[in-house]
């Protein structure tokens, strides 16, 4: 018997604990800021260059997702912290025609697709799951860039659809 009751006890302590650490960290907003920037230093980060709806080109460093490991991740257990701070360009060899999701992803996203040539054709802004619908996002033709980056990112660095373009091409000057 008193075995038996040893055994209870440790597990109300373990299920007390559990419940109190599952409740902290849905406090805190959940991953671990550390460890997320961890995870996006093993993505190669490179410069990269945006032209704006006014000519004018915007550098700014970007992680680089070019392998189907990394495009598979993105931003998948990543802090709002790193989030913010951070874009991911999912670069491929040439057009493809992919879906982004949004499942275990803390923060809200925008998201543009860039044909071969670097123009931007399509924005959209993509939403947690925290409302249970599990959307996915895709453009309604091929693309070879996707550039990931914080909710808002398009609009306040003035990079609209058919206007801004990615520069690929390492001849174009920066302003």
């Amino acid at each position: 018997m008193m075995k038996n009751t040893k055994h209870r006890v440790i597990a109300l302590v373990c299920a007390l604990t559990g419940g109190v650490l599952v409740f902290a960290g849905s406090l805190t907003g959940g991953y671990d800021c550390e460890e997320s920037r961890r995870k996006m230093d093993l993505l190669e980060v490179q410069e990269i260059r945006l032209l704006d709806n006014f000519g004018k080109i915007r550098k700014m460093a970007a992680h680089i997702a070019d392998d189907p490991v990394e495009q598979a991740n993105g931003y998948q257990f990543i802090c709002r912290e790193v989030i913010s701070e951070s874009v991911i360009l999912f670069r491929y060899p040439g057009p493809v025609n992919r879906h982004f999701h949004m499942k275990n992803v803390e923060a809200p996203l925008d998201i543009g697709f860039f044909d071969a040539k670097g123009g931007l054709f399509s924005t959209m802004a993509m939403d947690t799951y925290a409302d249970g619908n599990q959307r996915v996002y895709s453009p309604d033709r091929p693309f070879q860039y996707a550039l990931e980056a914080p909710a808002g990112f398009f609009g306040a660095n003035h990079l609209a659809p058919r206007k801004a373009r990615l520069v690929t091409d390492p001849d174009v000057n920066a302003n």
